[in-house]
């Protein structure tokens, strides 16, 4: 009997808690992307990963990827928007993307074996407003 008196309270808090983990921006990583400074997003290439993997923009912004290569020779692709860029290592490439078109994107890097042990992360293009957060710095691209 003494069990079913934390039930109503259970449910009570249920829709609580389910808004905290959206308003937090719960994803499949549990990481929120990252938003353009000032018009720039810096990446880093290396060991089978980018950092960040996820990154945000809205349509109509226009933005500044600078990817940088640690370790090896690595490629950045968005095959969807026809982007693919070289980042040989110890360089920096930049590429410029413009949002025209709502969506999620996927990027990856085709070096052989390189997007199998994890190297992908994906683009957010949406409609509202976002808010600049976390920081980030140019081949030209549009889409």
């Amino acid at each position: 009997m003494r069990r079913w008196r934390s039930f109503p309270l259970f449910w009570l808090s249920l829709p609580l808690i389910l808004g905290m983990a959206l308003a937090n921006g719960c994803d499949e990583g549990g990481a929120n992307p990252v938003r353009p400074v000032n018009g720039f997003i810096e990446m880093t290439a290396s060991a089978f990963e980018f950092k960040p993997d996820q990154i945000a923009m809205e349509v109509g912004e226009q933005v500044t990827l600078k990817l940088t290569s640690t370790d090896s020779l690595h490629t950045f692709i968005i095959k969807e928007l026809g982007i693919e860029v070289e980042i040989p290592v110890g360089k920096t490439a930049t590429v410029d993307l413009t949002g025209t078109r709502e969506g999620t994107y996927t990027f990856y890097c085709s070096v052989p074996g390189h997007r199998e042990k994890g190297m992908e992360g994906t683009l957010f293009v949406t409609q509202r407003p976002l808010a600049p957060t976390r920081s980030s710095g140019g081949g030209v691209y549009s889409y």
